[in-house]
């Protein structure tokens, strides 16, 4: 059998094959998770909102005919008008939740699946039995596990909550300044001229993004993590991947290209859409207990267990302009980072929280 003509100096082993796939797998990750937005803001517009909005104006035109003093929040009548918008929005961002949930969960058997197509494909032939996590563990991650200290299911409740607060404000507000009903209800929408970006849901909508792209990246990286556990035979550690651009943050930057064992060390996402991923790194012949010389030919250089090298986000950044470090450090953090003062990974603590420049000895 004729040798790999790759092997040699120019040859990609393993771990590089899986580095490259998962960054290009990234780029379709970002499309999901746009996708996941558009349909969840897409629901609260054309379902949950207009259904809150039909509650809401309801109530105040009958609080309107009935009339009211000055003291209008604190009657029965306004009590009842609280109790039916909270109902509308309980309602509707449970279904929003239950909705989100059944795409997250698709989202985890997408992963895992993928990831076992990978492994087989750089090293299938070497009689591994890659398999994926059970269906209830992967419902489990999504339902289960929480992320930014909160489950799923909290950071809707919080969504519910936080809407019902944001259209009570500006119901009160409206009352007290006397307004008519359209300009209560416009206080709650929002005005056409301005995109609706200036009413009580607009916040929610920003909150609800924010929820469905962070809640992907948490999906996606433990159903990975889980993958990799599964196959803990031949999966030794996963490695961090910052994306590189001007908005990676001090905390992703400082831990991209790090590798951590399976189930030990921080994983995506590390805050608020986060955009990073991990990375699996294989086990090397000698860590799976097999005689080099009885491996295929073909794959004898591709199983060394190194992890692949790659530029990290500070070499990266020290290329960039001054602006751009400035856009990622802050201009105090920036000078220190630059002047070689201070190496990046000293801007964040052991908890991977950023330092002020007063804790950093420079403010």
């Amino acid at each position: 059998m004729a040798e790999d003509p790759r092997i040699g100096e120019e040859a990609r082993t393993a771990n590089q094959i899986l580095l490259e796939d998962a960054i290009s797998r990234g780029i379709s990750l970002e499309r999901l998770k746009n996708m996941l937005v558009r349909d969840l803001v897409g629901f609260l517009n054309d379902e949950v909102y207009p259904e809150v909005l039909g509650k809401l104006t309801a109530a105040l035109e009958r609080i309107r005919l009935r009339g009211g003093d000055s003291g209008v929040w604190s009657t029965q009548r306004y009590a009842d008008l609280l109790a039916k918008v909270k109902d509308a929005i309980d309602a509707g961002t449970a279904e929003a939740r239950a909705r989100y949930i059944d795409q997250a969960v698709d989202l985890a058997s997408a992963e895992s699946a993928w990831q076992v197509a990978q492994f087989d494909s750089v090293a299938g032939g070497l009689g591994f039995d890659f398999v994926t996590p059970p269906k209830a563990t992967l419902r489990a991650i999504v339902t289960q596990e929480p992320f930014e200290g909160d489950t799923i299911r909290s950071w809707f409740d919080n969504l519910g909550n936080d809407t019902l607060r944001r259209v009570q404000r500006s119901v009160d507000l409206g009352l007290a300044q006397g307004e008519t009903l359209e300009e209560i209800v416009s206080r709650v929408r929002g005005t056409k001229a301005a995109g609706y970006a200036d009413g009580a849901f607009a916040a929610s909508r920003n909150q609800a993004e924010t929820i469905a792209r962070t809640a992907a990246v948490h999906v996606s990286s433990r159903a990975r993590e889980q993958t990799f556990a599964e196959n803990s035979d031949v999966v030794k550690g996963a490695t961090w991947v910052a994306t590189l651009d001007d908005r990676t943050c001090p905390i992703c930057g400082g831990l991209d290209g790090q590798t951590f064992d399976v189930g030990k060390g921080p994983r995506p996402p590390a805050h608020p859409n986060c955009r990073c991923t991990a990375v699996p790194a294989l086990r090397s012949w000698k860590e799976l207990g097999i005689d080099l010389s009885n491996a295929p030919p073909g794959t004898r250089a591709s199983m060394n267990g190194e992890v692949p090298d790659s530029m990290t986000f500070p070499e990266w950044l020290r290329k960039q302009s001054r602006q751009t470090v400035e856009d990622v450090l802050g201009p105090g953090r920036a000078d220190l980072f630059l002047s070689g003062e201070k190496s990046f990974d000293q801007f964040t603590n052991d908890r991977g929280r950023i330092l002020t420049l007063a804790q950093l000895g420079a403010g």
